[in-house]
């Protein structure tokens, strides 16, 4: 009887890994980032800095949130794989995610997760959010908010009124250990005012926002569905919070007096309670939003509840 000769499967070194790296361009790293455990040798062996530079070219914004290098391949696999509501491919939709509780059996831990906001393309502007209500002026919003405070160094443009009125905002959600995001919105460049906050500031009014609802028996599918035949309004056992996004900017005098109002961003910020129509309020409410958001993520090991508990994130 012949013997088969069993087949044994060929095994590369480093040095071949690290020199099939380096033919990869920044859509090649990109798909990699998001390769199994079949290309994980590969993925070692390219150098933060590249990832850093990989980061750069695809998101910007996130780039310029997390400057470090070492989470750099980390945050190129969460950007490619972040989760982003369905049927919204064009830039500006509007967002509801609707998510089922999962504390699992011992509760579990709430964490408070990064918020990373950007004006324009992310290379403008843009940064992670501190939760404490503080303007850039040292005051404290009058609302629950997330703020950005860029400085002129790290968001040096000055716009006209024309160009506010074409600027979008992009507001993202990044877990702790930095693997996974959730796409708030992106791109959005509606806003319903651009008039005066405080002494000589002007603002934008709800500049991005989302729906976010948590429940706790209910099919999400069904809420959202309640939600939509009624004005927002959840049914009971199921909690709601509106985000929305706002730009503060400050008058800057032109260099000649005949040329048009300059203005500069001065902070932004992303608000709770706002809408009549939400239920919970505080900073620990919206932790706990984000973090049961977090653990519907695709991607987590927590997101396997099943059919029709999933959560629901649609664009409208």
């Amino acid at each position: 009887m012949p013997r088969t000769r069993s087949w044994r499967r060929p095994e590369l070194v480093e040095d071949v890994w690290k020199h099939a790296a380096t033919f990869l361009d920044v859509a090649g790293l990109g798909a990699l980032a998001t390769a199994g455990k079949e290309s994980q040798k590969l993925v070692r062996a390219v150098p933060a800095d590249v990832w850093r530079a990989n980061l750069c070219a695809l998101a910007p914004a996130i780039a310029r949130a997390f400057p470090e290098k070492r989470d750099a391949r980390n945050l190129c696999r969460a950007w490619l794989r972040r989760w982003r509501a369905t049927d919204s491919s064009d830039d500006g939709h509007r967002s509801r995610l609707c998510v089922p509780n999962l504390w699992g059996p011992e509760g579990g831990r709430v964490r408070v997760p990064h918020v990373v906001f950007a004006v324009g393309d992310g290379d403008e502007c843009g940064g992670v959010m501190k939760w404490d209500s503080i303007l850039s002026d040292g005051t404290e919003d009058d609302e629950n908010s997330l703020v950005l405070i860029p400085g002129a160094r790290d968001c040096p443009r000055l716009y006209t009124e024309d160009e506010i009125s074409d600027l979008a905002t992009s507001c993202f959600v990044v877990d702790p250990e930095r693997t996974m995001m959730i796409e708030l919105w992106h791109g959005d460049t509606y806003f319903s005012d651009f008039g005066g906050a405080q002494a000589g500031t002007h603002m934008t009014y709800m500049h991005g926002k989302v729906l976010l609802s948590r429940c706790r028996s209910d099919a999400p599918e069904s809420v959202l569905d309640h939600m939509l035949e009624n004005e927002d309004i959840a049914p009971g056992g199921t909690e709601v919070m509106t985000p929305m996004g706002y730009v503060r900017f400050r008058d800057v005098q032109p260099s000649d007096a005949t040329d048009d109002p300059l203005y500069q961003i001065i902070d932004a910020a992303v608000s709770i309670g706002i809408s009549e129509k939400d239920t919970q309020y505080g900073f620990a409410d919206l932790a706990v939003m984000l973090t049961m958001a977090l653990r519907n993520h695709p991607d987590s090991d927590w997101a396997h509840p099943p059919d029709p508990y999933r959560a629901v994130f649609i664009g409208y």
